[in-house]
């Protein structure tokens, strides 16, 4: 049974080797997961907490925390296309919205009196 079991297989002299290797792609490289609930700024779009974009990430220059470099993120609106731009904050370890969006927040989050309400 071992015989049957082949190691190495006899191709001819006119295939291209590189041809023949596989190459598997990343499909989640440049992908962002959004980490908390967005609303457009444009066209008042809600996007929920974990939905997937194509973004591109870019260092920010000369802001550092404590050693930790601070990342902006950029991606588009489902609805409208408009760009949406997300700062890291590892002083409050969590991510503010620079442009193009407000963060929804939780009522249970805040206490009822820290809430501003706009009337």
């Amino acid at each position: 049974m071992a015989e049957r079991r082949v190691l190495n297989k006899c191709y001819s002299l006119d295939i291209d080797p590189a041809a023949m290797i596989e190459r598997r792609r990343n499909s989640n490289k440049g992908q962002l997961m959004l980490p908390m609930s967005i609303q457009c700024s444009t066209c008042r779009n809600y996007m929920n907490k974990g939905t997937r974009f194509k973004s591109r990430k870019e260092d920010v220059i000369g802001e550092t925390y404590r050693g930790i470099q601070i990342r902006r993120f950029y991606f588009n609106c489902t609805m409208c296309s408009a760009e949406i731009i997300i700062k890291t904050d590892p002083q409050n370890v969590d991510y503010t919205v620079e442009s193009g969006g407000v963060i929804n927040f939780e009522l249970w989050l805040k206490g009822f009196d820290e809430l501003e309400l706009i009337d």
